[in-house]
Formats: structure tokens, C-alpha cells, sequence
């Protein structure tokens, strides 16, 4: 492990939720290591989220989310 992976961090990824709940197109915003930007918006890109409705229609919705490494 190299030193500064140590250290707390928060990774901020933005991401768009699709109508299946899914989520597409995960962007690294903010994060300190590359490494760990990269592993948030992979991990993050393998959620499922409860299917959001506008009108009773399934929707796409953007959001930005921040993973915090401990």
C-alpha cells in the first residue's frame, strides 16, 4: 500500500441513474489519488438504484455522490 492510500479521502463522482435504475456515465469530479477516483466510479457503476418516476414514467436523473476511503 503506498502511504498517501492511507490516508482518508473523499471522492466526489457525478453519475446519471437511468430509468432501470442503473447508473451511467459515472465521472471522477474530485479526487485526491487516481487510483481511488477510478475504483469509486467502477464500484459505484455496479449499483442499482430504486427506479425514479416523474408522473407515474420512469426517468433519467443526474447526481453527484461523495465515497469517503477511511
Amino acid at each position: 500500500m503506498i502511504a498517501s492510500e492511507s490516508r482518508k479521502e473523499d471522492v466526489v463522482i457525478e453519475f446519471f441513474i437511468d430509468p432501470d435504475g442503473g447508473v451511467q456515465l459515472p465521472k471522477v469530479i474530485s479526487a485526491v489519488t487516481a487510483s481511488r477516483g477510478w475504483a469509486a466510479a467502477t464500484a459505484l457503476k455496479r449499483w442499482i438504484f430504486e427506479v425514479l418516476k416523474v408522473n407515474g414514467k420512469p426517468v433519467y436523473v443526474r447526481r453527484e455522490l461523495v465515497i469517503v476511503f477511511k
